[in-house]
């Protein structure tokens, strides 16, 4: 399996006219003057216009010219595709213009199979795709979204790009905050659907693409979904050995460079098979690298498992400290001032990790991230199934018309605390009602999850309710929380990481299993209770597990991999520069938080209460203000 990285130095940045004004604006010189700002050594001549067909594109790796009609097709990628098992093109084939002939492949593979091909990629890239043939414009993102794509729609020109920034800072007019996307932020740590937090600048959303043709309007529809109607449903013996195979191929894919490689260690069950599977089948040396913490706070238990599988696997552990001194210059330099704010504080681990093993020569690294959204490892998803079924038992169904869709006809309260909205949610429904202003407080989401759950059944009719939560997982958390968080930060720092549970025929066989294989008791039927069941969640992933990895791991307790925010607060030299920052905010005169909610955060803080919500809320605002005080109102 061979991978090549694509446009590593370049973003994929291009205009379209949308009007025959907008046309008359794609010359090199006054794409220059939209650029030059921010895009360090930017070359006028880095520009491939073609102005009939109203696009624009800045250092395409591809040109391929037909020589009976001078039409062309262009490709810019970034990012990494794994380039095996494609459709190559013939010997014959000679790009006229490309600065990389893996580039020359994908492009020939979507020329000769159109968007179709898009399926078959794997890897994480964004590519924007011109088709002379067709007179159309393809832009598209990889399958769960660890690459993003977004854009800009003006009068005249529509500007898409693979990073955020160029975008908050191509406008005249400044970077503004939509609203909705902030009350939506609050909720559950990221914007709406397709949205950013930035108003007019939209998000692609993962495993889609947009086609678009001159004097025609934009179509955006979706090329992949994790919902299969053939995949197996059960864990039973030859689903678990399929699910095996497929993760210890991803893992391998993964693994094949010879640059030097570092895996995240947290010495969980997800981290140290991939370590284990890719030492064992691969042959591959490996560097760990884990997280540790003030040893007064004792919860290091990561650092000390993770220490007993490298020694089992004979590998190079690094253990990287993070107290909170350091805590707070990452948070305050990295964090409050990225593209999009960090809602995972998990961010800070991630950015110190990366930068000890990029100083140790490391350029890429593997990550358990995605095996607990796919198989079902957190205790959410069995809440909100417990709910539904509540809810199926006091409300049958209406004659011919099942469980869940009558559940979807309700808009009230009942369906939005049934409706699976997400792990993360940082204010709940009480909590906005009372932080919220008017008339942010009466905002709903419900429509929208309705939306997605409808969705869900036209893709797979009959679709239970664990498949769709988890499909959920891959169309909005991996992709606009987990990636849109960890992955800027990887890009900054140079260091690629590679996700082998979001393999994108691995994420298919797990949506597809049912409740009992992924949440059962030690006599294998279902309970309702999280008490009663078995230790570790994920049961089809377990029974892989099991095969490779030592006992002492597979029933280690359940614990969350991330920083001790809640216990730096409590230090004044930690809390009081972040209250400050906070307090001198012109955030507040926009209306949407009530000022007098912080102080009865800090009151409820200061009570010393088991219930954590506030460390939560506290997070998701100061992430949000310190977003707000960077690109749109610093204060003075």
């Amino acid at each position: 399996m061979s991978t090549r990285i694509m446009g590593a130095q370049n973003l994929v940045l291009g205009v379209f006219a949308r009007t025959s004004r907008g046309r008359h604006q794609l010359r090199a010189e006054m794409l220059h003057e939209r650029t030059r700002a921010w895009l360090e050594g930017a070359d006028p001549a880095a520009w491939w216009i073609e102005p009939r067909a109203n696009i624009a594109l800045l250092h395409p790796q591809a040109i391929v010219t037909e020589q009976s009609t001078g039409e062309q097709a262009v490709i810019a990628v970034q990012g990494s595709v794994q380039m095996d098992g494609r459709l190559s093109p013939p010997p014959a084939w000679s790009p006229s213009d490309s600065t990389d002939e893996h580039a020359s492949s994908v492009l020939y593979d979507i020329l000769e199979r159109g968007s179709s091909a898009l399926r078959d990629l794997r890897g994480q890239w964004a590519l924007a795709f011109w088709n002379g043939r067709q007179n159309r414009l393809l832009l598209a993102r990889d399958h769960l979204g660890q690459r993003v794509l977004f854009t800009r729609t003006e009068t005249d020109l529509f500007f898409f790009c693979s990073e955020l920034l160029p975008l908050l800072r191509m406008t005249q007019d400044g970077c503004d905050l939509d609203s909705e996307a902030a009350f939506w932020y609050l909720s559950f740590g990221m914007p709406p659907p397709g949205r950013t937090l930035a108003r007019g600048v939209e998000r692609l959303p993962a495993a889609h693409l947009i086609s678009w043709m001159p004097h025609g309007a934009p179509l955006v529809a979706r090329y992949w979904t994790p919902l299969n109607s053939e995949a197996p449903s059960t864990a039973s013996a030859e689903a678990v050995a399929q699910i095996q195979e497929t993760l210890d191929r991803s893992i391998l894919a993964c693994c094949a460079t010879d640059a030097p490689q570092a895996i995240f260690l947290s010495g969980g069950t997800d981290s140290t098979y991939i370590a284990a599977t890719a030492v064992s089948l691969g042959g591959k040396k490996l560097t760990a690298f884990t997280s540790a913490f003030e040893e007064t706070l004792g919860i290091n238990d990561d650092a000390r498992y993770a220490a007993s599988v490298a020694e089992w696997l004979g590998i190079t552990h690094h253990v990287i400290p993070l107290h909170a001194e350091r805590a707070l210059k990452v948070l305050e330099e990295e964090v409050l001032t990225a593209d999009e704010p960090c809602a995972a504080w998990a961010s800070m681990t991630h950015f110190q990790l990366l930068v000890s093993a990029r100083e140790m020569g490391v350029r890429r690294m593997l990550s358990g991230l995605g095996a607990d959204e796919i198989f079902g490892g957190y205790e959410h998803f069995h809440q909100y199934y417990v709910r539904y079924l509540e809810y199926c038992a006091e409300n049958p169904a209406p004659p011919s018309v099942d469980d869940f869709e009558s559940l979807l006809l309700r808009d009230d309260l009942i369906s939005r605390r049934i409706l699976y909205p997400g792990i993360a949610r940082f204010f709940d429904d009480q909590a906005l009602g009372q932080a919220l202003a008017d008339p942010y407080r009466t905002w709903q989401f419900t429509p929208h999850l309705q939306a997605f759950y409808r969705e869900c059944r036209r893709l797979k009719p009959g679709a239970h309710l664990m498949e769709m939560m988890t499909a959920h997982e891959c169309q909005h958390r991996i992709p606009d929380l987990l990636f849109a968080n960890f992955e800027s930060i990887s890009r900054r720092l140079g260091v690629a990481v590679s996700y082998p549970c979001l393999d994108p025929e691995l994420v298919t066989r797990a949506v597809s299993l049912d409740v009992l294989s992924r949440y059962r008791t030690p006599s294998g039927t279902w309970s309702s209770r999280i008490d009663e069941l078995q230790p570790g969640f994920k049961h089809a992933l377990m029974l892989v597990y099991e095969k490779r990895i030592p006992e002492l791991i597979i029933k280690r307790p359940i614990k969350t991999f991330t920083a001790p925010f809640s216990a730096w607060f409590a230090r004044p030299d930690f809390a009081e520069p972040l209250l400050t920052r906070l307090r001198r905010s012109r955030f507040w005169q926009r209306g949407i938080l009530q000022r007098e909610w912080l102080d009865q955060v800090l009151q409820h803080r200061s009570r010393g209460t088991k219930d954590n919500s506030w460390s939560f809320q506290l997070w998701a605002i100061l992430t949000l203000v310190g977003w707000y005080d960077h690109f749109v109102d610093p204060p003075g």
